[in-house]
């Protein structure tokens, strides 16, 4: 079965059904001059995330077929929440048949799951969960390609 997921992933297949309006796209390079630091991200509380979700454009970004979609929405929407020191992780869910990425990010009231391209939010994830990334692997995850990311990812299993 990862197999099969790791596939679809690879292919794209599991960004798609993502759409935005706006503009601030973001590709990896811009973030692979950044280095991970440990402890940086902390829990928020969950009024002090729907704050940054208010300031925060990823919601606002164009859905761009094979080159910015969910992955990407979900990356940026990680980095910037990491960037202004707010814990979270990238998961990839799957609705329904189809793969998905969301944000979940720690609270002091728990989690709180979070839709990247809509900023659409849940106290539970809606959604079967295929992995999680968080801290270090998400971080290495925004400052690669997705598909070098996931090569590498498979080659280390």
């Amino acid at each position: 079965m990862k197999v099969i997921v790791t596939s679809l992933i690879l292919l794209g297949i599991l960004g798609l059904n993502c759409a935005s309006i706006d503009n601030q796209v973001r590709m990896p390079s811009e973030y692979q001059s950044a280095i991970y630091e440990d402890g940086k991200a902390i829990p928020h509380s969950k009024d002090e995330i729907l704050a940054f979700l208010d300031r925060d454009q990823t919601n606002r970004n164009v859905w761009i077929a094979d080159e910015y979609m969910c992955q990407e929405f979900a990356s940026d929407l990680w980095w910037n929440a990491y960037n202004e020191g707010i814990e979270g992780c990238l998961v990839a869910v799957f609705r329904g048949t189809q793969g998905h990425w969301v944000v979940k990010f720690h609270t002091t009231e728990g989690w709180l799951w979070v839709d990247p391209h809509s900023d659409i939010t849940s106290d539970e994830c809606q959604h079967e969960i295929y992995f999680t990334l968080c801290g270090e692997d998400a971080f290495d995850a925004c400052i690669d390609d997705w598909d070098i990311y996931w090569l590498r990812k498979e080659y280390e299993r």
